[in-house]
């Protein structure tokens, strides 16, 4: 039975995962409100717009052999990927968190987020607000003394980063803004480890990138698809992070 979830919360998750994707990308664009929701969904190159089993999540990229009906042209790996990726995650929260429909809305704004971070190098704001706005519902609906002490983490987190890019621009505001909502959803060892993670992780990205690229650290680093998999990690792993941590003190 419970492989059944898992197989329904991935294909869910996938085609939650193709609905933002396309989501996103007409907003990139700018598109009106009717074509953002409404719009049908096209080829970059050619325009031509696709049918309803052209854009089955997954299968349909294997279908078409990852090309164009028509022009031929490829399509993007890195959609299906993050379909996949969001699929898996479905799962994971699944397992971690349970049923619970405010860390799935959250995984899917972290989504949208990593897409713009990742295309366009620009995070909306209107979106790290809404995560911030979650934020203090959640914890307006879960208050807790303990969670006070976290905020104060994150706000001390967020001051410093701010003074920090005063001397070099290091995180993007953003960032900075995703980390502070986090501050009012999970307990202080997750929040931590969280924070940690993400900023670990993209560590060990940004040093193979310039190993294998030979490129400056100047380069652009979208951190929110870090952020993003430190979310999903942190449940499992914090226990043995925090310990850790505290074991080199």
């Amino acid at each position: 039975m419970a492989y059944l979830i898992y197989v329904f919360l991935f294909l869910l998750g996938t085609i939650f995962a193709s609905f933002l994707i396309a989501t996103s990308y007409r907003l990139n664009k700018e598109m009106k409100w009717k074509e953002l929701f409404l719009g049908r969904s096209m080829c970059d190159s050619c325009n031509k717009k696709l049918h309803w089993y052209e854009l089955i999540p997954i299968f349909s990229y294997i279908f078409l052999k990852g090309k164009c009906p028509k022009c031929k042209k490829y399509i993007p790996f890195v959609y299906t990927l993050s379909e996949i990726f969001l699929g898996i995650a479905f799962v994971l929260i699944y397992i971690s968190w349970g049923i619970n429909i405010w860390v799935y809305v959250i995984i899917c704004i972290l989504f949208s987020l990593s897409y713009f971070d990742y295309i366009s190098k620009t995070i909306p704001a209107f979106l790290t607000n809404t995560l911030l706005v979650i934020g203090v519902v959640y914890f307006t609906f879960h208050f807790s003394s303990a969670q006070l002490i976290t905020i104060g983490i994150g706000a001390g987190v967020c001051v410093f980063l701010l003074i920090l890019n005063r001397i070099k621009e290091s995180f993007g505001f953003g960032d900075i803004i995703v980390f502070l909502a986090f501050s009012f959803i999970l307990p202080t060892p997750l929040f931590i480890t969280f924070l940690l993670l993400s900023i670990y992780i993209s560590a060990i990205f940004a040093i193979g990138l310039v190993i294998k690229n030979r490129k400056n650290l100047k380069t652009y680093i979208p951190l929110l698809p870090f952020i993003t998999l430190a979310f999903l990690l942190t449940p499992f792993v914090s226990k043995y992070f925090v310990e850790y941590i505290f074991s080199l003190w």
